[in-house]
């Protein structure tokens, strides 16, 4: 059996921007071997870009800070097990937001396509429909699993009994992120 080296990135900011590097640079390699051509830089295009997409930018980020603010919050909290509970409700309820995130991925080319017809009338029934199907969907599951809560967490996670409320909480903003990442495909 081969003898293989790991290497370990440390956690924190720069533990986050090396990992960031090394993907990003894993990526370029990746695609300069499958796509050899060489790249050239339109400064142009860029400035036209950031013009058209600045709102997704600005969507993007607003949905990071809302997701992942609260544990900055949670730092000045003295109880670990407050801390510990309310990250078991963040992990519960990180499902519906992948689901949500499959949802935009798979659909975003015929949008995209609508889009570029001109089709703005189309585009809005399309949205609508979406959001439409999206809570008939969301809602009888999100409730069913605020109300499955107690017995989820009493058979499969005893310490984390006191869970239920944060919970159902981070459900119901977990809903309104999914709009919101549906909402931001149409942007």
């Amino acid at each position: 059996m081969p003898d293989f080296d790991v290497v370990v990135i440390g956690g924190g900011p720069a533990g986050a921007t090396a990992a960031g590097l090394l993907g990003t640079w894993l990526t370029v390699r990746t695609a300069r071997r499958a796509f050899p051509m060489r790249w050239t830089f339109d400064a142009g295009l860029a400035r036209q870009m950031l013009a058209i997409a600045w709102p997704a930018a600005v969507l993007e980020v607003v949905v990071m800070v809302y997701s992942k603010a609260s544990y900055q919050f949670l730092k000045g909290v003295d109880d670990p097990a407050a801390a510990g509970v309310y990250a078991l409700a963040d992990r519960f309820s990180a499902p519906v937001l992948s689901l949500a995130s499959a949802v935009v991925a798979s659909s975003l080319p015929s949008v995209a396509r609508m889009a570029a017809s001109g089709d703005t009338h189309g585009l809005w029934a399309i949205y609508r429909k979406a959001v439409r199907r999206s809570l008939l969907v969301l809602v009888p599951i999100a409730g069913l699993a605020a109300a499955a809560a107690p017995w989820l967490l009493e058979r499969f996670f005893r310490e984390y009994v006191g869970a239920e409320l944060p919970f159902r909480l981070l459900l119901l903003g977990v809903l309104f992120m999914f709009l919101n990442q549906i909402s931001s495909m149409f942007i």
